[in-house]
């Protein structure tokens, strides 16, 4: 989920201290940066003029984050863009977004796991459950004599 974005325009400097690479060669100035919290970490994303992410960088937190976007971009500070949309909200637009084609098992949504085959009838399964499913077919305890 995004929380932050700021658009780089000529009125904030890039200091060349960006170390982050991508394809083995730095990553110099973009024109987009964005703060996203996933799961695990807070991303600072670098993005093209269209937002296409051309590197990313994982922080602890956010103010790590935008402290980052500061030594790469002094003035940055001003520029974010807070998003005010709530956890709940952003919830229910990747819901509908995603309505009939969720895990027909889990009710997990594309974006929630790594793959969802579809079958016969419109029935879908994730990865995850295939893989538990696997699990309880191997497992021995559950077999009958």
């Amino acid at each position: 989920m995004v929380v932050a974005y700021a658009i780089l325009d000529a009125s904030v400097p890039h200091s060349g201290r960006g170390s982050l690479l991508v394809n083995g060669k730095r990553l110099g100035r973009v024109s987009r940066l964005a703060i996203a919290r996933s799961a695990a970490d807070v991303l600072l994303l670098h993005c093209s003029p269209t937002w296409k992410v051309l590197g990313t960088a994982a922080f602890a937190s956010a103010s790590e984050a935008e402290q980052s976007a500061e030594r790469s971009y002094p003035g940055i500070s001003r520029k974010w863009q807070r998003m005010r949309v709530t956890k709940r909200q952003a919830e229910a637009f990747l819901n509908a977004l995603w309505k009939g084609k969720e895990c027909s098992f889990c009710q997990r949504r594309p974006d929630q796991v790594e793959k969802i085959v579809a079958g016969r009838g419109g029935v879908r399964i994730c990865d995850i459950c295939i893989r538990e499913i696997r699990e309880k077919m191997n497992d021995d305890s559950t077999r009958k004599a």
